[in-house]
């Protein structure tokens, strides 16, 4: 509870966890451009009570485009839920104004994260459908500048994000050394080398110091494997 604020009063940084559901041989979709859920019930009522818990909600255009979610927090009628700050990291600004992010019931708003140079075409209809945009520095593979993203949200009182993919975001923020906390939630099966892995990419680049778990919990869900544990 405590970790959250201490790393944004100290850094001026959010706490960001890093969630995922995947299948035993680490792949996060049945397919390319396939969505669908791979964990069980109990796995998504436990990533409901985790977005109640949390500041915002990240995702990638990439999951965005291919499960258009509304990134809500649904939990019993007994229990009291709220919706965070759901954020979209979009470079290009692809995300469509009739996307369920922006027209679902909602009042959370919805942040895109996009590259300085992204058409102000599509920023005027996004805007114009409730979305705020946020122009950040990109990287030279032309990726956003996470830290940027990070530092964005910081300023603006977020103190913890659960990133919910994709893989090529899950990758970025690991390689940033961005990630703090890892909720990985296994299902009984195996998917193949067509679905997509947890992780897009290498991680070369940190010369042999690889992200770690550590502090390692295991719980059963049911028929799923939840393996949760801080990093760094």
């Amino acid at each position: 509870i405590n970790r959250p604020f201490a790393k944004h009063i100290t850094t001026g940084l959010p706490w960001v966890a890093m969630k995922a559901g995947m299948s035993l041989d680490g792949r996060i979709s049945y397919g390319p451009g396939m969505g669908g859920r791979i964990t069980g019930e109990a796995s998504g009522r436990y990533t409901h009570g985790l977005r109640n818990a949390m500041d915002a909600i990240l995702i990638g255009i990439g999951t965005a485009l291919i499960d258009d979610p509304s990134l809500t927090t649904r939990l019993p009628q007994t229990e009291t839920a709220r919706d965070p700050l759901r954020v979209v990291l979009d470079s290009r600004l692809r995300l469509p104004p009739t996307a369920k992010l922006l027209t679902g019931m909602s009042e959370a708003p919805t942040w895109i994260f996009c590259r300085l140079d992204a058409s102000r075409a599509a920023e005027e209809k996004l805007t114009g459908a409730g979305a705020v945009i946020h122009r950040v520095p990109a990287l030279s593979d032309g990726r956003l500048d996470c830290r940027a993203v990070m530092r964005r949200l910081g300023q603006a009182g977020v103190t913890s994000v659960l990133v919910e993919g994709g893989a090529g975001v899950h990758a970025s923020l690991l390689r940033e050394r961005q990630v703090d906390e890892a909720y990985l939630f296994i299902a009984p099966l195996f998917i193949g080398g067509q679905g997509t892995p947890l992780v897009a990419g290498d991680f070369h680049v940190l010369a042999g110091s690889f992200p770690r778990l550590h502090d390692v919990e295991v719980q059963q869900l049911d028929d799923d494997v939840l393996i949760h544990g801080l990093i760094g």
